[in-house]
């Protein structure tokens, strides 16, 4: 019986120790829809993500752009990593700009800024 008492013991102490894990990087994966010419695009698009610390005007604190992104039924996926900008709890938007790869300007897309976080 005391060595039941004794194994309790160990049990609960290991349980309160604090468990670690390796700290969270400052990448993300941003997911959406995109439409072109009224239905769901499919081949490949030139993207731009620019961050914010203000839901309109200001100027981005960082851009990404990423070229030749396969898009398929509509369907974005993409790896982001504003390391530029240091995160310390503040609001940030995003906004997404795509044009069809090596064409002409960029669009903004709909709604324009997207709170992230």
């Amino acid at each position: 019986m005391r060595n039941l008492s004794r194994i309790l013991a160990c049990l609960l102490t290991a349980s309160t120790i604090p468990a670690f894990a390796a700290p969270l990087g400052s990448a993300f994966t941003y997911q959406g829809n995109l439409n072109f010419n009224g239905s769901p695009a499919s081949g490949n698009f030139d993207f731009q993500f620019a961050l914010y610390t203000a839901a309109s005007g200001s100027s981005a604190v960082d851009t990404i752009t990423l070229n030749d992104q396969i898009v398929s039924g509509g369907l974005i996926t993409a790896s982001l990593d504003f390391t530029d900008v240091p995160f310390n709890g503040q609001a940030l938007w995003i906004e997404v700009r795509v044009r069809p790869t090596g064409s002409g300007t960029y669009t903004t897309l709909t709604p324009d800024r997207k709170s992230v976080g």
